[in-house]
């Protein structure tokens, strides 16, 4: 699979001299917005350091980040919050509510915020029974629900990465937990 640069659709190889400059250039005009999903983090039960990682690498990347918004697990406010933030920015990240529990509903709202509906992806399916060694008869082990992705969601792999990051139109939707968050992040960036 090829390597995604989130923050630009130029190819890894022009990003060396001597288009360096150019890339450079491009992704300073590019805009930003966070997504932070989790009502352990609305209530101190968690400390947020995926706000602090990601502005770090924006930053880095040249990219001007404009927002950060942290939102509860609830699949009106996290679809109306992708809405609105796709459309004011170039990039939009999002970090949480894409596990196997109850209150991980970010898939869910975010094919409510792009009029699709979830769906279990096939590659995604065939990875977790082998992955997690799932006996092919348990179709209802909890891992199974993140494989239900929206049907118009693109897979995103990066180098050595074996779950993908998945992504609608300039929205990329990675973990809450911060060292799945950072590895997937700087595997598929620039």
């Amino acid at each position: 699979m090829p390597n995604l640069l989130i923050f630009s659709r130029i190819p890894l190889r022009l990003s060396r001299p001597p288009f360096g400059n150019y890339l450079i250039r491009k992704m300073s005009f590019m805009t930003a917005g966070v997504l932070i999903i989790g009502d352990e983090i609305l209530k101190g039960q968690v400390k947020d350091t995926n706000s602090h990682f990601i502005a770090q690498k924006c930053y880095e990347l040249g990219v001007s980040l404009k927002q950060i918004r942290v939102v509860p697990d609830d699949v009106s406010v996290i679809s109306n919050n992708i809405k609105e933030i796709s459309k004011l920015h170039d990039v939009v990240i999002s970090c949480g509510g894409i596990g196997s529990t109850h209150d991980d509903v970010t898939f869910e709202a975010a094919a409510k915020a792009f009029d699709d509906i979830l769906h279990p992806r096939k590659e995604l399916v065939d990875f977790f029974y082998d992955y997690f060694k799932i006996p092919t008869e348990n179709k209802e082990h909890p891992t199974l629900k993140m494989t239900r992705i929206p049907s118009k969601a693109k897979l995103n792999y990066g180098e050595d990465m074996k779950f993908p990051v998945v992504s609608m139109e300039n929205v990329y939707f990675f973990p809450g937990i911060s060292q799945l968050l950072e590895r997937s992040f700087t595997r598929i960036s620039p």
